[in-house]
Parts: structure tokens; sequence; C-alpha cells
């Protein structure tokens, strides 16, 4: 299993001017929480290729809408894997007016996407915590000792 501490949302900003990014109406345009990045990872066309892959979709999803910011995610290594994929090398699809298309990259600008690696370094971080029902029990000791 791995555990990956959530970090807390990030508030993004213009990086030339350093000023929070803003919608139309001045409200914050971006405050991006953990739930909400890994929610856009899993619109990579991935997920949908294999039912394995599905299933740890499944997996992820139910357990990162489950989480509050500051806990821990824990997933089974499989899902981590596909996961940590996923934020390796990151592609959405996109609706447009010409159907469904795949881009590559997080939906920011570059320049906003670097914001956001701490996400990125709790993923890639994650603690292995074996799982104890799968722990081997300990090899027997030497006859001699019995």
């Amino acid at each position: 299993m791995r555990h990956i501490k959530v970090p807390f949302p990030i508030t993004l900003h213009n990086p030339h001017t350093m000023k929070v990014l803003r919608k139309d109406d001045g409200t914050p345009e971006e405050v991006v929480s953990f739930r909400s990045f890994i929610n856009n990872l899993l619109t990579n066309p991935k997920w949908v290729e294999t039912y394995t892959n599905l299933k740890a979709a499944s997996v992820i999803s139910t357990a990162v809408n489950a989480l509050f910011d500051g806990e821990e995610l824990v997933l089974p290594e499989d899902a981590w894997r596909m996961l940590s994929e996923a934020a390796m090398f990151p592609k959405q699809i996109i609706v447009t007016p010409n159907g469904p298309v795949v881009v590559v990259g997080f939906g920011f600008h570059p320049q906003v996407s670097v914001q956001l690696i701490p996400m990125l370094d709790a993923i890639f971080n994650a603690t292995l915590v074996p799982d104890p029902q799968e722990a081997t029990p300990p090899p027997p000791p030497p006859a001699s000792l019995q």
C-alpha cells in the first residue's frame, strides 16, 4: 500500500505579476485542491483503455473523494503506480466545438503548471507501507536452535 500525505490547496498566481489568477467577475480563478488535481488526472484517456485501468481509476476516485486536506490517501500499489504514470505523463480529454481532443499537460499554462509541483511531489514521494495481510511469515529457525 502507498500512503500519500495530502497537500493543502494551492492558490494559483500569475507568474509575471504574482497576483492571484482571477475570473472575469473578480473571484479567484483557481484554487487547486489535491482532490481536484487527482480528478483532473483521471481525465487521462489511459484510464479507459482496459478493465484493469478502469478498476484502478475507480479505486483512486473513491479514495480521493473521501479525503480531507492534510490527511493521507492510501492506495494499493498497482493503483498508485498507474496514478504516478498519469502524473508523470499527463493528458486530458477536452471537449471542443469540433469534438473531444486529447491534450498533453495539466490543463494550465506551463508557467502556471509549475505551481502544481507540491501536488506531484506528494504522489511521487508516497510512502510504501507493507500490507500486514500480505506479509510473509518469518522463516523457521535453523534446526540447531529448535
